[in-house]
């Protein structure tokens, strides 16, 4: 098992996760998924998961809805391909709804 790092998603992961994100999706463009305002508002109940490098293994970004204050929303998971199977997407969701 990876000897992994979890801490809160801040504004300053934005660039390493979009790059990431396009090299782990096949050179896919992420921004209309992932606009900077997520990393600005939402680290309070977002996370990155590390491994020791460090280096990305995953994240997950989830929100309190504003209307509805007892509704929150995981907006998006991702988890490196060849870290995928062992636990760490489940991992993310758990913590989450914990922040949530």
């Amino acid at each position: 098992m990876l000897d992994l790092s979890w801490r809160p998603l801040v504004e300053d992961d934005y660039e390493i996760v979009l790059s990431t994100l396009a090299a782990w999706s096949g050179g896919q463009d992420m921004h209309p998924l992932l606009p900077r305002l997520l990393f600005s508002h939402f680290s309070d109940t977002s996370l990155v998961v590390e491994d020791s490098e460090p280096s990305l293994i995953g994240f997950v970004i989830a929100f309190v809805s504003q209307t509805r204050p007892v509704t929150g929303y995981i907006h998006l998971v991702w988890v490196r391909p060849d870290a995928r199977h062992l636990g760490v997407a489940r991992g993310l969701y758990m913590r989450a709804f914990d922040l949530l």
